[in-house]
């Protein structure tokens, strides 16, 4: 065995034995950079960076992507962040070059003449941070790292704590050229800034006053809730919720505030207890909730991906989480809002609250439901399409489906037909044989299925007692045309066919019968809204 992966296998037996520390002690990123320090040698090309890895192996090219960010053209500034950003925080992850490159981007993010200095102060404060993994709930958006109940190791098999530790220090050893940023021209670059300060571990009195005193004249509404989260995060850091807790009510109780410091407050607020929210913060929030306030909050660092969650409606009514009904009842609220962009995002909302509680799927499939005539084509397509997604429908929204079979939007008229017939409806059959032979599908290219919300059902296995009346036009839908829009309907079709209708159909050289169907079936049946809790 060659001598790499005989020492792959000590370390991989170190890590099961949880001695992972044991084996790293000789390269314990925490010592680097204050014995660096100590000695005036915090240079970039003094550290050490070939004793240590990232995802994609040994950090020695950190150096030369470090000085790319300071290169005048912005185009080639860009690549070597984002080549910089990808091997030391790969998907999410710190590894230990991102704590030793921190001294150097906060440097390169002081220097007014670099490119991209936001994003450069971003990646030197998510160095200190956990993996989010895409959730943002209130009991975990302010929180920086993992409980330290469990050692955690990155792809090199490296402990992680280590990394946020040594990260978060080196924050702290610079909070006055973080402060002093708090100044800067850029919105964005404060914002970054105060994400930073409250990043940094143990930082001292000066950061927390630097930041309210910044608050009291920033006039751009995302660094305002960037400073509210910042002080709010320090707090609990500090084991100092209960005063949190209140100054935050006091700022989203003031009507006298802008809305979004209270807004900013509210959320903080709900970072701070686990009290459940008054009806009174509830109803700020869903005030708040505007395409006005999800613009802003998308300069704000701490959500993980306002759009990927599908609006600020959608994250704030998962951020919000607890109880089912409290989220149930913000969701319905966020439905009625004068914006359809909130609306359709209020939407997306109801299902996720469908297909995670039992208890408030009817109530929240009949709020879908009840969109479906909507003014507004994005949103009554969104209803349609996420009814589509449901599985079987109670029989109230199913009487709302098939009211719309008719509508004069194709693409509302086909996603109701596909609901219907998910639930087993006879007032499918029609429409459902009319939409397997129509040329071209109604609904947006494969690519987009995704964003959409649908996933492969069985189509047609509760319609099994029609099976002669739908035959002609699945036969016809089969060994017709699979290419774009139609690819997923194929796909549902032969699932659906797996419940019993007996069939074999020749295209082509290929045979597509019971063992496709099987196949199909394997990737996944629900029937229902999920098991619900």
């Amino acid at each position: 065995m060659a001598d790499g992966d005989e020492e792959w296998d000590r370390l991989m037996r170190a890590a099961a034995e949880d001695r992972a520390e044991d084996y790293w002690r000789d390269r314990d990123v925490r010592r680097v950079l204050p014995e660096l320090r100590s000695s005036g040698r915090l240079r970039l090309r003094a550290v050490p960076w070939g004793l240590f890895f990232h995802a994609y192996g040994p950090a020695d090219d950190v150096p030369r992507l470090i000085e790319g960010l300071r290169d005048p053209d912005e185009a080639a500034a860009s690549r070597s962040l984002s080549e910089l950003w990808n091997a030391v925080r790969h998907q999410g992850g710190s590894s230990a070059p991102a704590a030793l490159a921190v001294p150097f981007l906060l440097r390169t993010a002081a220097d007014a003449g670099a490119h991209g200095r936001a994003d450069v102060l971003l990646l030197a404060a998510e160095a200190g941070h956990r993996n989010h993994f895409g959730r943002d709930r209130r009991q975990d958006l302010l929180q920086v790292v993992e409980l330290p109940d469990e050692m955690i190791i990155d792809g090199a098999g490296y402990p992680v704590p280590w990394v946020w530790q040594a990260a978060r220090e080196a924050l702290t050893d610079d909070v006055a050229l973080l402060i002093g940023l708090l100044d800067d021209a850029e919105p964005a670059v404060r914002a970054a800034a105060a994400y930073a300060l409250a990043t940094a571990l143990e930082p001292p009195p000066s950061v927390e006053a630097a930041l309210r005193a910044r608050l009291d004249v920033e006039e751009d509404p995302a660094v305002r809730i960037s400073l509210v989260l910042a002080v709010t995060q320090l707090a609990i850091e500090g084991s100092q919720a209960g005063p949190a807790v209140a100054w935050t009510e006091r700022l989203w109780g003031d009507e006298q505030n802008s809305i979004d410091v209270r807004f900013a407050a509210a959320l903080a607020w709900l970072c701070a207890t686990p009290d459940p929210p008054p009806q009174r913060l509830l109803e700020l929030l869903a005030e708040a909730t505007t395409p006005e306030m999800e613009q802003v909050m998308l300069a704000v660092p701490w959500p993980d991906d306002i759009d990927g969650h599908g609006g600020l409606a959608s994250w704030l009514v998962t951020f919000v989480d607890g109880a089912p009904d409290v989220r149930a009842w913000l969701a319905a609220r966020l439905s009625a809002a004068p914006s359809a962009a909130t609306t359709r995002s209020a939407l997306e909302a109801a299902l996720s609250l469908a297909y995670e509680w039992r208890s408030a799927s009817d109530g929240m499939i009949d709020l879908i439901a009840s969109h479906l005539t909507h003014p507004v084509p994005t949103v009554r397509q969104a209803a349609a399409r996420y009814l589509a997604a449901a599985g079987e429908v109670p029989e109230s929204a199913s009487d709302r489906l098939a009211e719309v079979v008719e509508h004069d939007d194709d693409e509302v008229r086909a996603w109701a037909v596909l609901a219907l017939a998910h639930r087993g409806d006879a007032r499918a059959v029609n429409p459902l044989s009319e939409l397997f032979r129509q040329p071209h599908p109604p609904w947006p290219a494969p690519r987009h299925w995704k964003e959409l919300k649908y996933q492969a059902l069985c189509l047609v296995d509760r319609l099994v007692s029609h099976s002669d009346e739908l035959m002609p036009a699945i036969l016809y839908r089969l060994t017709g045309n699979r290419s774009s829009g139609w690819q997923r309907l194929w796909h549902d079709l032969l699932c659906g066919l797996q419940g019993g209708v007996p069939m074999t159909v020749v295209k082509g050289r290929g045979e597509v019968g019971r063992a496709s169907c099987r196949g199909a079936s394997r990737r996944g049946r629900r029937s229902g809204v999920g098991p619900g809790r």
